[in-house]
C-alpha cells in the first residue's frame, strides 16, 4: 500500500520539473522586452502628450500677449489719431474763426485832401481805410481825415476834433462833429477849403452835397463866416494833384 503512494508521489515531482525545463528563457526575455518596450512607449507618448500641451500653453500665453500688445498699439494709434484730429479740428477753427474776421471788416482806398505848410495848394494822399460795416466808411474816411496827413509835406486844417455820425439823404451827406471842429482859426479861406475838404471825401461815397452839422444839429453859421445850414457842393476833384507829384515838383 504504500508503494503506489511512492510513486505517485514520484510521478507527480518530475512532471512538475519537466514543466519547468520546459520554458524557454529566451521567449520570457521577450515578453519581459516587450513589456518594457510598451511601457516606454507609453511614457514617451505621456511625455509627447505633455510637450505638445506645453506648447499649446505657450502659444496660447503668446497669442493673448500678442493681443494685449496689439490691443496697446491700437489705443495708442487710437490717441495718436484723436490727438490729431482734435488739432486739425482746432486749426480749421482758427482758420474759420480768421476768415470770418476778414469777411467782416470792410475796406475801401480814398482820397484825403490836405493843404501844404504855406497854405497855398491843396493836394491828396491816398490812404485805406476799413470798418466792420460797409456803412460806417464814410465815417471812416472822415476820421481819417481829421487824424492828419500821412505825409510830411501837408498840414492839417483841422485838429483835435471826432466824426460822430453821417447820414445820407438822396445826394446830401449830413456830417456831424463835435465842437471841436469849429476851433479851427485859418481865415475865412481856409474855413471854405475845410468845408471843400470834407465835401471832397464824401462825393468818393456817392454825395454830390454836405451838410455840416455840430452835435447833431445845424449851425447858423460855421467858423462865424459860413451859412451853416447850407448844402455845399463837391469841388471838382481833377483840379488837385497828388502829394507824390508835389513832392516832385520841390525836388
Amino acid at each position: 500500500m504504500k508503494k503506489p503512494l511512492f510513486l505517485t508521489l514520484f510521478t507527480t515531482a518530475f512532471v512538475l520539473a519537466a514543466c519547468g525545463e520546459g520554458e524557454d528563457p529566451e521567449e520570457t526575455a521577450g515578453e519581459d522586452q516587450t513589456e518594457d518596450a510598451a511601457v516606454e512607449e507609453e511614457t514617451e507618448d505621456e511625455e509627447e502628450e505633455t510637450d505638445t500641451e506645453d506648447d499649446l500653453d505657450e502659444e496660447e500665453e503668446g497669442t493673448e500677449e500678442g493681443t494685449e500688445e496689439d490691443e496697446g498699439d491700437a489705443e495708442e494709434d487710437a490717441d495718436v489719431d484723436t490727438s490729431s484730429d482734435e488739432e486739425e479740428t482746432d486749426e480749421d477753427e482758427v482758420e474759420e474763426g480768421t476768415e470770418e474776421d476778414e469777411e467782416s471788416t470792410y475796406t475801401e482806398v480814398v482820397n484825403l485832401y490836405f493843404p501844404d505848410e504855406q497854405l497855398m495848394n491843396t493836394y491828396y494822399e491816398e490812404r485805406e481805410v476799413t470798418a466792420e460795416e460797409e456803412d460806417a466808411l464814410p465815417e471812416a474816411a472822415v476820421q481819417a481825415w481829421l487824424d492828419g496827413p500821412e505825409s510830411e509835406e501837408l498840414y492839417p486844417l483841422v485838429e483835435g476834433a471826432t466824426v460822430q455820425s453821417i447820414e445820407g439823404e438822396d445826394d446830401t451827406a449830413r456830417v456831424s462833429f463835435d465842437e471841436a471842429f469849429l476851433e479851427a482859426n485859418v481865415g475865412s479861406g481856409g474855413e471854405m477849403e475845410i468845408v471843400n475838404q470834407v465835401a471832397l471825401i464824401m462825393e468818393q461815397f456817392g454825395y454830390s452835397e454836405t451838410v455840416i452839422l455840430i452835435d447833431g444839429e445845424e449851425q447858423e453859421s460855421l467858423f462865424g463866416h459860413l451859412e451853416g445850414t447850407e448844402a455845399f457842393p463837391a469841388p471838382d476833384a481833377s483840379d488837385y494833384e497828388a502829394v507824390e507829384e508835389a513832392e516832385e515838383v520841390e525836388e
